[in-house]
């Protein structure tokens, strides 16, 4: 029998446990390594989004500067006219066309004027050579006109010149979380290892023979950005490089005359028109500039009172999600439908809201609350927070917040009242009741709230969806608490139990409700019902701003019964109620106020210049006659010489041409088609037609600098960015994805593309031009006017990522 030895049994456990022990030591390494480089990676692509942040930052200064350098040439040429070298010139050419003994004249003259150009040409290029990188780089509050370039690099700002032609600097900002960790410098410091944006310029193509030299630019930008954490510093450095041809005079040639460029007034400061509807599904987006959004839904007018409770929310704004997506708008937003949140939104307006209905819910009666989402209209700079309605905001919605400054629900059409007067206050539109009753809804509030922080005027009340549509006396209806109309109280004579009658729900249920005309008694009889019953569950989460001792500024003023939370510092919120604070005789002047508002914003995107009466009639009939965006342009009379250099925009060249378009080697585009855009990230930019598509592809670093008029749909889809105006006839679908999606509204870019294209706008927009405008300024509209193409002069010719 072959005894084993002491102890080896433990020798193979302990083996065996270091073996385990090692490779669990292994395995825990590789999944820290793997979360760390995933870290690490996850810092990288937020590095990238800033980096290049920061590179469109630069591309704007090295645009404006350009423009500002143009603007200086010119005008210092025009004073160089004056000088004793041309006007001597200008002398000797007279001369020779008032003698008659010349034989070669127009030779002679031709010659002189050649001479004089020449003159000219060189004298502006020395100009912009010493605005862009010349002459002295000492800063100074107010700019000198030299090296200017540079300095604006260097100090993230721009020249800009005004109607008067007078100078000053614009900052600028890099969108960033940290913009501390952005330093900027200029070309003479090493970009190597240093944090911040270089560029450097090197000179090309000189020429000699003219008494100045000729040169354009190759300016190389570098974009470098770094964080650091508990993974170390991590770094990316993006390149760009752009050539800047330095015009010739006659290039940018500015003339005195009468005339700018055409003005539409309907585009000023939006970013986005669509005349159908706006749907943002999963998807991170923002937009910075006024959006329009004319909606298409449901109408009312032809509808019925069973179907019309929540189809009346169909059309306008949706947003939504599967998993947390926020979308910002930086500016005022407008839609002659809805503007909706529904799940897992974070939404914030950072301007005024101007809707038929703002709704937090699904879209159908019976589809289960909405959730998890947030609306917040802020006040910015003195500016915003207003939420104006010519209809209801209904919450039916578990855990959303919705925050407001103001809220103006403006309708009080289809009420009949008085007050304590006696004075008759029916109201004898024959409109339906479902659009022309603002009020407060809350039909589902599980965690939620409405807050509005300032004033509320609320000028309408609920109804109840019965077969021929009640009235009730609430201008804050929460679900449930219409049980006040279907009890008489004992103690009041107007409303015993002869009063009360039959009203058939629209579940064909019976019901015994008030039978009252008048809102003010309803109003009242609500308010005593619930005197002493209301519970914080019945106050449906709606805080008010009710005028107190501690709070004189707040104000709420309501047609029929409020309901609300109090809560005063630490203390527990109270639910309260209040009967009408109407008064015939005493409507506050506000109200009729925000209803001519609305009009000029909701039915008149034509952008005309109405009188208090119009707008008050506009309002009044519920927007009879209101502009259209389909009125706005006619795609089909787009210029031929613009078709015939872009045939796949069009339908009618479908058959017969897949060849590039004109526009797509442009860094700022026209595009102005018939068919669906679609936009999309890529690793390259190009422009193609899919069937009846056109699909734009951005590379996901570069921005998409742009005018875009179709009469169709534009669906943006990945991490792309925009900047300048989209106009669509259709509806515009802002696709899913974690990547942010942005529009930015830029003025000057409009221009310099409206510019570039002015026959194109004119035969597209030529009928919407508004000639009676005055100049802004209030001076003289004789001006210098720039006329060139901003393609022609700035190319970028390579882009890459160093690290």
């Amino acid at each position: 029998m072959v005894r084993k030895k002491e102890g080896s049994s433990l020798v193979t456990v302990a083996i065996i446990s270091f073996v385990l022990i090692t490779v669990a030591t292994a395995m825990v390494s590789m999944t820290v390594g793997d979360y760390k480089m995933r870290m690490t990676e996850s810092t990288r692509i937020k590095n990238l989004y800033s980096s290049e942040s920061g590179l469109d930052v630069a591309y704007d200064i090295l645009v404006k500067t350009f423009d500002a350098a143009t603007i200086y040439g010119t005008k210092q040429t025009e004073i160089y006219k004056t000088s004793p070298d041309i006007t001597a010139i200008d002398d000797e050419i007279k001369s020779i066309r008032k003698d008659d003994s010349i034989h070669n004249k127009d030779e002679q003259i031709k010659s002189l004027e050649a001479q004089k150009n020449e003159m000219l040409d060189s004298y502006f290029k020395r100009i912009f050579y010493t605005f862009i990188d010349g002459g002295d780089l000492q800063e100074s509050s107010a700019p000198n006109n030299e090296n200017e370039l540079r300095k604006s690099i260097k100090g993230l700002k721009y020249v800009a010149v005004d109607s008067n032609g007078n100078e000053s600097y614009e900052g600028v900002s890099i969108n960033t979380e940290n913009t501390s960790a952005i330093d900027l410098f200029v070309g003479e410091q090493s970009v190597n290892d240093d944090d911040g944006i270089g560029y450097e310029e090197v000179p090309a193509n000189l020429q000699s023979g003219k008494e100045y030299l000729s040169r354009d630019y190759t300016i190389k930008i570098t974009s470098q950005y770094s964080t650091e954490d508990t993974n170390g510093k991590t770094k990316r450095k993006l390149q760009t490089i752009y050539n800047l041809l330095v015009p010739d005079y006659k290039d940018v040639a500015f003339s005195e005359r009468n005339t700018e460029l055409p003005k539409y007034t309907f585009m000023n400061d939006k970013a986005i028109i669509v005349g159908k509807n706006i749907n943002v599904d999963n998807a991170n987006f923002s937009v910075n500039g006024n959006i329009y959004v004319e909606g298409d839904g449901y109408e009312d007018l032809d509808g019925n009172e069973e179907s019309r409770a929540y189809d009346k929310y169909i059309g306008g704004v949706v947003l939504n999600a599967d998993s947390n997506k926020d979308i910002v708008f930086n500016g005022d937003v407008i839609t002659g439908k809805t503007f909706n949140i529904r799940n897992n939104v974070n939404a914030t307006i950072n301007g005024n809201l101007y809707a038929m209905n703002v709704y937090a819910g699904n879209e159908r009666a019976d589809d289960p609350h909405s959730m998890n989402s947030t609306l917040d209209v802020n006040e910015v700079d003195g500016n915003g927070g207003e939420v104006v309605v010519d209809n209801d905001m209904t919450l039916k919605a578990d855990n959303t917040d919705i925050t407001i400054d103001k809220f103006y629900g403006v309708n009080d059409k289809n009420i009949k009242y008085n007050d304590q007067t006696g004075i008759d206050g029916t109201n004898k539109t024959d409109k339906p009741l479902g659009r022309t009753s603002s009020c407060i809804i809350v039909n589902g509030n599980e965690n939620s709230n409405i807050k509005i922080n300032k004033e509320a005027y609320i000028m309408g009340v609920a109804h109840i969806n019965t077969t021929n549509g009640y009235n009730t006396g609430e201008s804050v209806g929460v679900k449930d608490n219409y049980i006040a109309y279907s009890i008489p109280e004992e103690d009041d004579d107007n409303f015993k139990e002869e009063k009360f009658k039959d009203k058939s729900l629209d579940t064909d249920e019976s019901l015994q409700l008030l039978d009252e005309d008048n809102v003010i008694k309803k109003s009242n009889h609500f308010a005593k019902y619930w005197g002493d019953k209301l519970e914080l569950d019945n106050a449906g989460g709606i805080y008010l701003p009710i005028k107190t001792p501690d709070h004189p500024e707040r104000n709420t003023y309501a047609l029929g019964a409020i309901v609300y939370l109090y809560k005063d510092g630490t203390s527990e919120a109270e639910a309260k109620v209040l009967g009408s604070s109407y008064r015939l005789n005493n409507i506050p002047t506000i109200v009729s106020d925000k209803q001519k508002e609305f009009a000029s914003k909701v039915y008149n995107v034509g952008g005309k210049n109405l009188t208090e009466d119009q707008k008050k009639s506009l309002y009044e009939s519920l927007g009879n006659n209101k502009d259209k965006v389909s009125d706005l342009m006619n795609i089909g009379g787009v210029n031929d010489e613009y078709k015939n250099k872009n045939k796949i925009f069009f339908k009618e060249f479908d058959d017969s041409s897949d060849e590039t378009p004109d526009e797509e080697s442009n860094n700022e585009k026209a595009i102005f088609s018939d068919k669906n855009i679609i936009i999309q990230s890529s690793n390259k930019d190009e422009i193609v037609k899919d069937g009846e598509d056109i699909i734009i592809s951005v590379n996901s670093n570069n921005t998409l600098n742009t005018f875009i008029a179709t009469s169709g749909d534009v669906t943006i889809n990945g991490n792309v960015k925009i900047k300048g105006n989209i106009i669509a006839e259709g509806n515009m679908n802002i696709g899913g994805g974690s990547e942010q999606k942005s529009i930015q509204y830029d003025n000057e870019l409009s221009n310099r593309i409206q510019a570039a294209h002015v026959d194109l706008f004119d035969s597209v927009f030529g009928h919407m031009r508004d000639d009676t405008s005055e100049n802004p300024s209030g001076g003289n509209t004789s001006n210098l006017i720039v006329e060139y193409d901003l393609n022609k002069f700035i190319k970028n010719t390579l882009w890459k990522i160093i690290k």
